[in-house]
């Protein structure tokens, strides 16, 4: 008997993703698992997710002010936890991804797979 669904295709996620969002941490580990798990076929995409950044990126003090000031990132914090995965951002300044991404994207157009390494 073959089980339902057998003969489907894979499962195909996209996702759009900054090497800066804190949610795309979370987001790497939870699509291994739906690699591993359930056989997924996952794209990844690059999004620059603050381009307003300055070129040498932002102060952390500065986000802290936008978005709530300490603790700010503490939803966050909790779900690395959860997870199991580490949260260690940079202290001082959030980097500003563009060039990282650009970079991911030269290694795409390589078309050995490089890219899913970065």
């Amino acid at each position: 008997m073959t089980a339902p669904g057998a003969d489907a295709p894979p499962l195909l996620v996209q996702v759009w993703s900054d090497y800066i969002c804190p949610f795309c941490h979370v987001a790497r580990e939870r699509m291994a698992y739906m690699e591993r798990e359930h056989g997924a076929q996952v794209e990844w995409f690059p999004f620059d997710l603050h381009p307003e950044y300055p070129a040498d990126g932002l102060r952390r003090a500065t986000l802290e002010t936008l978005y709530g000031g300490p603790g700010f990132d503490q939803p966050v914090r909790d779900m690395a936890d959860a997870a199991g995965l580490p949260y260690n951002p940079h202290p001082v300044v959030v980097p500003r991804s563009r060039n990282a991404l650009e970079l991911t994207e030269w290694a795409r157009s390589l078309g050995d797979g490089s890219h899913r390494r970065l």
